[in-house]
């Protein structure tokens, strides 16, 4: 486990849809808690004060998936607890990160498209998650650039939702 979190007598819990990153968890933290699961199905029987999802939401395969996640997680915390989502790709700096990505790559624009034809990374709206957030009944603290220490969080932001 953790230092930080062994210090103050926390415990943690983890879920990945690929079992060998269990595998790895549970090698790093062996006394941690943990299971291969779809990010939409938390399957602990325990809440939590704090849920953490780093660099995942872009992987997902629509918004629609990841606003059943995020109930999902909001439905497994405790009062006054809070899930942080990191590294959250900006739609509104999608063309920008492209851009930057291709000269850092050295590729061209028809090098960059044939590479990631068929590689999908989903954008997100701060503006749609703000909205969808605030109708949940939640508060949030919108974050940018990204916490979340890259060459690129200049083109990504964090959301942290509080009940």
């Amino acid at each position: 486990m953790p230092v930080i979190l062994k210090e103050y007598g926390k415990s943690v819990f983890g879920i990945d849809y690929v079992e060998k990153s269990i595998e790895i968890a549970k090698k790093v933290m062996p006394k941690g808690n943990f299971e291969c699961s779809q990010a939409n199905n938390i399957s602990f029987e325990e809440t939590f004060d704090l849920i953490l999802s780093n660099s995942v939401f872009q992987y997902f395969d629509n918004l629609d998936y990841a606003k059943d996640v995020i109930k999902c997680c909001l439905s497994k915390l405790n009062r006054n607890g809070n899930l942080i989502i990191t590294d959250l790709p900006n739609a509104n700096m999608e063309k920008e990160f492209s851009l930057y990505r291709m000269k850092e790559m050295g590729l061209s624009q028809k090098e960059w498209d044939q590479r990631y034809a068929e590689v999908k990374h989903l954008n997100y709206d701060f503006n749609d998650l703000k909205a969808f957030v605030e109708k949940l009944g939640f508060r949030y603290k919108y974050i940018s650039p990204s916490k979340y220490t890259s060459k690129h969080q200049a083109f990504k932001f964090d959301i942290w939702i509080t009940n």
